[in-house]
């Protein structure tokens, strides 16, 4: 009885030492995907917040068809914004559009919030790919939170911007 004892009692030792093993493991492996994953995988996180969000903000923000859009693009006190990410921009804009990506939004922020005095006060008018594409309106929707007040989406976008035979710019 006393062997039988001491067997279990070894097994029981080895699975309690595996199962720690075990957790501390997982608690590595979370933690590092925390941090690592904030750089390769914001799309993760953007995937199960953005929607929700966006559902509040699609209210507040004015569409522009192309007609519109033709005249904010010919005033110079409008802001026009490509949505889209910085390879499509260089590809072909509208002329006079800055790159404000989703994707790198707050990096692009800071490197265009000195080029867009006066934000706050001017009209804004943000575009991307097309009528299917929602990162205008997710760009619209983080401008609105940051206090910018006259923010319009292009729908058609940039699909119908090429369509069209506007101008573009490279």
């Amino acid at each position: 009885m006393n062997q039988v004892f001491c067997v279990g009692r070894k097994i029981f030792f080895k699975d309690c030492l595996r199962v720690l093993i075990m957790g501390a493991v997982a608690c590595g492996l979370g933690f590092a995907l925390v941090q690592v994953g904030q750089r390769y995988f914001p799309r993760w996180h953007q995937a199960l917040v953005e929607p929700l969000q966006e559902k509040k903000i699609s209210s507040e923000i004015r569409g522009l068809n192309l007609a519109e859009f033709l005249t904010f693009v010919k005033n110079p006190n409008v802001v026009i914004l490509d949505a889209r990410d910085s390879g499509f921009y260089e590809m072909g804009h509208v002329p006079g559009a800055l790159n404000l990506a989703r994707r790198q939004f707050e990096e692009d922020w800071k490197r265009l919030n000195l080029k867009m005095s006066g934000l706050a006060e001017r009209k804004v008018a943000v575009y991307c790919s097309g009528a299917d594409c929602e990162d205008s309106r997710i760009v619209a929707g983080k401008l609105l939170g940051l206090g910018v007040s006259q923010v319009m989406v292009f729908t058609e976008g940039w699909e119908m911007w090429e369509k069209s035979g506007q101008e573009v710019e490279r």
